[in-house]
């Protein structure tokens, strides 16, 4: 969820490269059709409200660190996957973070689901760290791949000189 841009996020995630905006309501839009579960929602930040074992808590809760993202998550929920079993409970019943049995043959190694990605983007940001040849590459590809979205540098790049190093940075991080 946008909050403007800002140098930190810039420099842990964005490097040189590209920031894609979109919209929630676009994302929910666009996964509504799919016959699997979909859930998409806030991250929520911080651990005072985990209680239990919650896999849904544990998917959508990040440290308080991070609060600053303020993500959006989607996640799709294959209610059957045709395996009959849920591979991360033991014979016990008692619950492992990875699955400990091997997936049946007739399991799937990746399960798709076709979705119009183009339609989700409105807006491509370059990094103010990135090559001046960057934007005219992004409008290239997006051109290349027929999707309409605005591109433009970032708003932080007339101050890129002013942007803190990432040792800098690594003081605001901790």
């Amino acid at each position: 969820m946008d909050i403007g841009e800002t140098a930190m996020m810039w420099r842990r995630y964005g490097k040189d490269g590209v920031a894609i905006v979109s919209r929630y309501d676009l994302l929910k839009q666009v996964l509504h059709p799919l016959d699997d579960k979909v859930m998409v929602g806030l991250i929520r930040y911080g651990t005072k409200h985990l209680t239990g074992w919650n896999v849904i808590q544990f998917m959508t809760t990040k440290r308080e660190k991070y609060s600053l993202e303020r993500e959006v998550r989607a996640m799709i929920w294959l209610t059957d996957t045709g395996d009959n079993m849920n591979r991360h409970y033991d014979k016990d019943n008692r619950p492992h973070d990875r699955p400990i049995y091997s997936p049946p043959p007739t399991l799937p190694e990746g399960i798709r689901r076709e979705i119009n990605v183009g339609s989700l983007i409105t807006e491509v940001v370059v990094s103010p760290f990135a090559p001046a040849s960057r934007l005219a590459e992004v409008r290239t590809l997006l051109a290349d791949a027929e999707i309409a979205a605005e591109v433009r540098e970032s708003k932080l790049t007339p101050f890129q000189s002013l942007i803190p190093n990432e040792d800098e940075l690594r003081g605001f991080m901790t």
